[in-house]
């Protein structure tokens, strides 16, 4: 591994590790906490957002129809922030995802169906994950 392999690895532990400690704080209405992060080329935060269990969002029903996955409408963390991507006009350069257990344990955070769907629509590549 070279030193910006290195560099490279560092900037991601230190995104994921921001990004769990949001989701272990974040309060989603269920069990699963997870939250995700957007940053631009500059490796800047553009964008926050966690998931919901006590809310929908159109665009939420809008990728689970497309996919026929049409039961799960409740907003999802990467949904929240394609939709605030798409109102603040901006561009993603790389995303995290994080998801914590009722005991705030790091777990799996890979991208549902739904949601890889509309993270390859909106263009969105770099995307790491707990």
């Amino acid at each position: 591994m070279n030193v910006s392999d290195n560099i490279k690895q560092k900037r991601i532990a230190k995104y994921l590790d921001y990004t769990a400690n949001k989701a272990r704080i974040h309060h989603s209405g269920g069990k699963q906490r997870i939250w995700a992060v957007a940053l631009d080329n500059k490796n800047r935060i553009i964008a926050e957002s966690g998931n919901h269990y006590l809310k929908t969002h159109p665009l939420q029903a809008r990728y689970a129809n497309m996919t026929n996955e049409d039961k799960k409408i409740n907003l999802h963390a990467e949904i929240g922030i394609v939709a605030i991507l798409l109102r603040l006009n901006k561009t993603c350069h790389s995303l995290y995802i994080a998801r914590v257990s009722p005991n705030n344990d790091v777990l799996l955070a890979k991208p549902c169906k739904i949601c890889q769907e509309a993270l390859n629509i909106a263009g969105i590549k770099n995307i790491h994950w707990t």
